[in-house]
C-alpha cells in the first residue's frame, strides 16, 4: 500500500504547510476530432503556466483512441505540496487572471463539459462549521457606508495616526453616528490597495461624503463609497481591543448571489481564528465598479490570518474552488483584499 502523508490531529490549528499533498482532478469529455489539442493545452500549456508556482504535473489518463463522431474522455491530475503552495499559485493566478482565462477558453472550446475537484490522500482532520445561529441584522433606519480613500500625497505613521485621531474625534460620542472602524491598508501580504484608507461608518442618515473628507487633516481622493445592506449572516461576539481586520470584496456573476453568501457564511463557521465575521450584500447603486459582496472578517494578530485561516478545507476546497478561473460554472469573479490593523472591534459595534 502507498504512503500517504497523514494530517495533523490538531483540528483548525494546523498551518497550511501541514496540509497536503493537494491535487486537483480534471475530468474532461472531449469533442469529437478534439482530443490531441486538448491533451496538449492541458499537458503542456497548462502545466507550464503553473510550474512557476510549484505545481507538478502528476498523471494523465485519455481515451485510448478517438472513435469517429463520438466524445472522448480525458483525466489530467497536476499536484499542490500543501495548502501553501496552493494559496502561492492562487496568488499568482489572480494577478496573470487574463492570461488563465485565455488558456480555458481555449480550453472550453474543445470540451463538451468538464470539472474541477481538489481532493487529498485522506480526509483532513478539521471541524464542521457550526451550527447557524440567529445573526443580527442592521436596522432599516440605519445606514453603513464603507469608504476606501486614497490620501492626495504619501502618509507617514504619524500623519497617519493623525488621521485616525481625526476620524475618533468625529465619531465619539456623535449621536448620529453608531458604529466607526478605521486603518491604513498594510503593504505586506495579499492586501489591495496598500496605505489607502478604510473607513466603515454607520449613520442614522445617508452618509455625506463630502462632509466625511471634510473631517480628514488633508485631501483624499474617494477609491470607493460602497454602501452595504445589512448582513446576509454573521458572527460577532468576541470584542477585540487590537488586531486586524481583512474586507473581501468580489463580484458574484449573475444568478449566483445567493451562493455566494453561502460559500462566504461556510467560511466564517469554518475556523475560530476568525474572531467576528459578516457577509453583507453591496446596494449596486452605490458602485459602478459591480462588487456584489462584502465579507468582513477581524482577526487577533496577521500570523492567524496567514496560517490556520488558510488551512481550512472549508476554505481553499469548498469556497475558493468556485472562484478559481479554472472551474467551470464558476460562483464569481475577481477580488479586492483590504487588510489593516484595528484598535477594536468594529463588528462588534454593529
Amino acid at each position: 500500500m502507498a504512503d500517504v502523508q497523514k494530517s495533523p490531529t490538531i483540528p483548525g490549528r494546523q498551518g497550511p504547510e501541514d496540509i497536503g499533498p493537494i491535487s486537483v482532478v480534471h475530468q474532461l469529455v472531449v469533442k469529437p476530432g478534439c482530443l490531441a489539442a486538448a491533451h496538449r493545452l492541458m499537458t503542456q500549456d497548462y502545466p507550464d503556466s503553473l510550474a512557476p508556482y510549484g505545481v507538478r504535473l502528476k498523471s494523465v489518463l485519455c481515451s485510448p483512441v478517438e472513435p469517429p463522431g463520438q466524445p472522448t474522455d480525458l483525466l489530467v491530475i497536476l499536484e499542490y505540496e500543501n495548502a501553501a503552495m496552493f494559496w502561492v499559485e492562487r496568488s499568482g493566478t489572480m494577478r496573470n487572471a487574463a492570461d488563465a482565462a485565455t488558456l480555458w477558453e481555449k480550453i472550453d472550446q474543445l470540451v463538451v463539459r468538464r470539472e474541477r475537484k481538489l481532493l487529498t490522500p485522506e480526509p483532513v482532520s478539521w471541524p464542521p462549521p457550526t451550527p447557524e445561529t440567529s445573526s443580527p441584522r442592521l436596522s432599516p433606519n440605519l445606514h453603513q457606508t464603507t469608504l476606501i480613500l486614497k490620501p492626495a500625497a504619501p502618509l507617514n505613521a504619524s500623519e497617519q495616526a493623525a488621521w485616525l485621531s481625526a476620524i475618533d474625534a468625529f465619531t465619539t460620542g456623535n449621536p448620529e453616528v453608531s458604529a466607526s472602524g478605521a486603518g491604513f491598508h498594510i503593504i505586506a501580504g495579499s492586501s489591495s490597495l496598500p496605505e489607502h484608507l478604510s473607513w466603515d461608518i454607520v449613520t442614522s442618515a445617508p452618509a455625506d461624503i463630502a462632509r466625511l473628507l471634510k473631517v480628514l487633516p488633508g485631501a483624499a481622493e474617494v477609491v470607493l463609497a460602497l454602501r452595504l445592506q445589512g448582513a446576509a449572516s454573521m458572527a460577532a461576539s468576541k470584542p477585540l481591543t487590537s488586531g486586524f481586520k481583512r474586507v473581501v470584496l468580489t463580484r458574484a456573476l449573475p444568478g449566483q448571489e445567493a451562493r455566494v453568501d453561502a460559500l462566504f457564511e461556510v467560511v466564517g463557521r469554518s475556523t475560530d481564528i476568525i474572531k467576528n465575521w459578516r457577509v453583507s450584500r453591496i446596494d449596486p447603486a452605490s458602485d459602478p465598479a459591480g462588487w456584489t459582496h462584502a465579507f468582513e472578517m477581524e482577526f487577533e494578530s496577521l500570523a492567524e490570518m496567514a496560517g490556520p485561516y488558510r488551512s481550512s478545507p472549508y476554505h481553499w476546497a469548498i469556497t475558493d474552488s468556485p472562484f478559481h478561473p479554472e472551474t467551470p460554472n464558476r460562483a464569481g469573479a475577481g477580488f479586492l483584499n483590504c487588510i489593516y490593523p484595528i484598535q477594536r472591534s468594529y463588528l462588534c459595534q454593529v
